[in-house]
């Protein structure tokens, strides 16, 4: 009996034993790991500014929350909402001895291990691991400075109009092409219309950050999306720029969800700055909506910026190069370039060689621009471009004098990216006199001051206009944009750019019978638009439009329309616009409708406006009028 308790005992006392050995086999790091943990737990380092930027938390209704949301970028299990926790974890990950290379937490978060190596002095306690793959990437990069890019809008392309900012990041190479370039966008492999929009406002999009040579993202910014490129050079210093590259690499191949409203490529990317410079306080304090322009302008006001500089696109240098040349050799070029004859037949005629030479360089470019859109197959380019080539080497390689660029306006100089106005409408229907207020939260119609915004475009949404009724003592909605958007190009010599409107939301209007109340509208158009000297563009679209109201014989009313009009700036601070537009409904409404437009805008300086609006409708027997006087502030 003795021997089987003895024996009982002995077992009971080796599995113990086993069992705190084989925990303590089992993550030695654990015991070597706690002491840092204490100390950073007395220090509140999970609280701390550098902390929550290196895991990008914010602080929400139900607590801090990370906008990264692949989990392959936390260590603890609940470390997306758990600062605490994550921070625990990733110290305890640092002395791991069962992981080599680059797959050590050390290597896989070289930012967040060099910060609480300086918080806590974890160099001499945790292993010595080789990551060779992030200390190529250091050497190739070799980071020494930072700049910030901005790709202004390109006109017909919907979505490029708010602008998108990039980041550089420079070497000691003297040729910044050769510098690589940080990027943060959508991946929106098939997606587009109202897919495209319904994804990215909802969230269905996953954004990556990229790094690649800066030359590929003016190759496509500048050449083939035919963008101007702004460069402003900030004040980081080497090893700021290193701490940020640390730092991306900790993003590689990591997604978060893509807002296009709040959570989009302008306000992931100041994470970036911040964990170069924790100082700044670049993504504190936003509404529900971040403009891309407004996160350069946020950048600039922080001081961190030095020398600007512009890089035209290739349209820029292009329509300068156009502007040098005579008739005969614009036509020549425009004709090598189509493939209607040959480089040798185009330049025959030609005076000089210096004529030659501006037909074939512009010839040149237009078959690269022809090719990039598509409209040859490549064996064709090939052919018609070397040929081109071959004919202008023998001309010499020193360019042409062409006519100077002018430095535009810059994109972060022009009017602030919502407006408030206030006013009084007078209308000669059943609404009558009342005061209106509207609002935009972004971006830009064709009335407001141009300065800083591509000509001829308009960007709005969530656009909305309120009357007060005195009579009924109340407030009314008149108006409500959800998008309204225009590209209104003129032809040139070079380019035929369609001209094109999209415009969805509801507005309160007069009908023939005296009913006053809300439609909801659909309307699209298309067409073309011509130069008017140095002071206007005039355009002219074929419309189709789509309203729902019960007053309509079905509940809706479609059918074709025509608009035309201009805009004009004819003298400092002035603009004025004109709009005819009439529709001829097919289904729903038996009476065609008619409007008049014009607009008169007085510009006291970028932000402070005064808007003149006269306005004469027919809607079946009825004439209205009406005029609208309000004082637009930017903000």
């Amino acid at each position: 009996m003795r021997k089987i308790l003895f024996s009982a005992s002995l077992f009971f006392f080796l599995a113990l034993a086993a069992s705190a050995v084989g925990a303590d086999l089992a993550s030695p790091e654990g015991h070597r790991a706690d002491p840092f943990i204490g100390l950073a737990t007395q220090k509140d380092l999970a609280s701390s500014r550098v902390w929550r930027i290196l895991l990008h938390y914010k602080d929400l209704a139900n607590g801090p929350e990370s906008l990264i949301d692949d989990p392959a970028f936390f260590l603890a299990g609940d470390g997306k909402r758990n600062p605490g926790g994550e921070l625990t974890a990733t110290v305890r990950e640092f002395f791991r001895e069962d992981i080599t290379g680059d797959d050590h937490p050390i290597c896989r978060f070289p930012a967040r291990f060099r910060w609480l190596d300086g918080e806590l002095g974890l160099m001499g306690s945790v292993p010595q691991v080789s990551c060779p793959m992030l200390e190529k990437t250091m050497e190739n990069v070799n980071p020494k400075a930072v700049t910030m890019i901005f790709a202004s809008a390109h006109i017909n392309s919907p979505a490029s109009m708010f602008g998108h900012p990039l980041i550089r990041i420079d070497s000691v190479m003297e040729s910044k092409l050769l510098s690589q370039a940080v990027n943060y966008a959508a991946q929106t492999p098939e997606n587009r219309g109202l897919l495209f929009a319904f994804y990215g406002i909802f969230g269905y999009y996953s954004g990556i950050y990229s790094l690649l040579p800066y030359y590929e993202k003016v190759s496509e910014y500048n050449d083939f999306d035919l963008r101007d490129l702004w460069e402003y050079r900030l004040d980081l210093k080497p090893e700021e720029a290193r701490m940020m590259l640390f730092h991306l690499w900790e993003l590689k191949d990591k997604y978060s969800y893509y807002y296009f409203f709040d959570e989009n490529c302008a306000y992931i990317i100041l994470y970036l700055l911040e964990a170069a410079r924790p100082s700044l306080h670049l993504t504190d304090g936003w509404g529900p909506y971040v403009i891309p322009v407004d996160t350069l302008r946020r950048v600039i006001n922080s001081g961190i910026v030095g020398e600007i500089n512009y890089r035209p696109s290739k349209m820029t240098k292009m329509m300068a190069l156009a502007d040098s040349m005579d008739e005969n050799s614009l036509e020549a070029a425009k004709k090598i370039a189509r493939g209607a004859v040959l480089p040798e037949e185009g330049v025959l005629a030609l005076a000089d060689d210096d004529a030659r030479k501006k037909t074939l360089d512009l010839a040149t470019e237009l078959i690269q621009l022809n090719y990039g859109a598509a409209r040859m197959e490549k064996k064709e380019f090939q052919k018609r471009f070397l040929a081109t080539l071959r004919l202008r080497g023998t001309l010499g390689g020193q360019p042409p004098a062409i006519k100077e660029i002018v430095t535009p306006v810059r994109p972060d100089t022009g009017h602030y990216s919502a407006a408030f106005s206030m006013g009084a409408e007078s209308n000669g229907g059943p609404k009558g006199n009342r005061p209106i207020f509207s609002f935009r939260p972004a971006l830009h119609d064709l009335m407001d001051p141009q300065q800083g915004y591509v000509a001829g475009s308009q960007l709005e949404f969530m656009s909305f206009t309120f009357s007060i009724q005195p009579a009924q003592n109340e407030v009314w909605l008149e108006k409500l944009d959800l998008v309204n958007i225009a590209s209104i190009t003129p032809i040139n010599e070079l380019f035929a750019p369609t001209t094109w409107k999209v415009r969805f939301g509801m507005q309160r209007r007069d009908f023939a019978n005296g009913d006053v109340s809300e439609a909801w509208y659909l309307n699209t158009g298309g067409g073309y638009s011509l130069g008017l000297g140095d002071i206007g563009i005039g355009y002219a679209m074929l419309e189709a439009d789509l309203q729902a109201n019960h007053n309509f014989d079905y509940g809706y009313a479609v059918g074709p329309g025509v608009s035309m009009g201009f805009i004009m700036d004819p003298a400092p601070g002035w603009k004025t616009g004109f709009q005819a537009r009439a529709v001829s409904f097919l289904l729903g409404a038996n009476d065609p409708e008619y409007e008049l437009l014009l607009s008169q805008r007085y510009t006291a300086n970028q932000n402070l406006g005064i808007h003149l609006e006269l306005k004469g409708n027919r809607v079946g027997r009825r004439d209205i009028s009406s005029a609208l006087l309000k004082l637009i502030l930017f903000l």
